[in-house]
């Protein structure tokens, strides 16, 4: 359960620190890893997606290596 719980922690402050990345790279220029057709619908949209995929991406990886600690 204690796991679970910094799990979560952990994938709440990844969520929060790429949103915040995101947002600052989104005020520097276009998104870089938008897609095309994101673009249509507009970059706040393309940044939302990118940023929740990386962060899940990250979230994985670190669950597994909290599991391998524990």
């Amino acid at each position: 359960m204690i796991e679970f719980i910094i799990g979560l922690a952990f994938f709440a402050f990844l969520l929060s620190l790429f949103f915040l990345i995101g947002h600052a790279m989104a005020k520097l220029k276009d998104g870089w890893w938008c897609i095309d057709a994101f673009e249509a619908i507009g970059n706040g949209f393309c940044w939302c997606v990118g940023t929740v995929a990386i962060s899940s991406i990250l979230y994985w990886i670190g669950w597994i290596l909290l599991n391998a600690a524990f």
